[in-house]
């Protein structure tokens, strides 16, 4: 009678053991997904605040000028860059091996060149109705 008891309590155990992994396995894949899903939304929204920079500054008008400061890293630390196609008004963050694109409503943007890698801080200004970033 004992054994059987001893036999039972261990495989309960042992049930309750694989349970328990396979609770850990889901929520660590759903972990994953979470941080995929956070790196999106914080380029996406990088993405829209140099956007929205540009255009703010071709709305505005000759004269304005206004200093963005954007953070070195994702909050999770994954480095991004911030490319600004001026020709086709397309701004891009890409972090990892991913990407995303925004639109540029300001005709012309320029930098030295109309394609341009932005820095995490710069100062976006309307010159004659071209938007200048320095």
């Amino acid at each position: 009678m004992r054994a059987q008891a001893s036999v039972e309590f261990i495989s309960v155990i042992g049930l309750f053991l694989l349970l328990l992994a396979i609770a850990f396995g889901l929520y660590f894949s759903k972990q994953s997904d979470l941080a995929l899903l956070k790196n999106y939304s914080e380029a996406s929204s990088i993405c829209d605040v140099v956007a929205d920079s540009f255009s703010n500054a071709f709305v505005s008008g000759d004269g304005y000028s206004s200093s963005v400061d954007l953070p070195a890293t994702l909050s999770n630390g994954i480095g991004y860059e911030i490319l600004v196609f001026g020709n086709s008004s397309l701004v891009q963050v890409r972090y990892g091996e991913r990407i995303v694109s925004c639109r540029i409503t300001a005709p012309s943007v320029y930098s030295g060149s109309e394609n341009f890698t932005a820095n995490y801080s710069f100062t976006v200004s309307n010159q004659g109705g071209v938007v200048i970033v320095s």
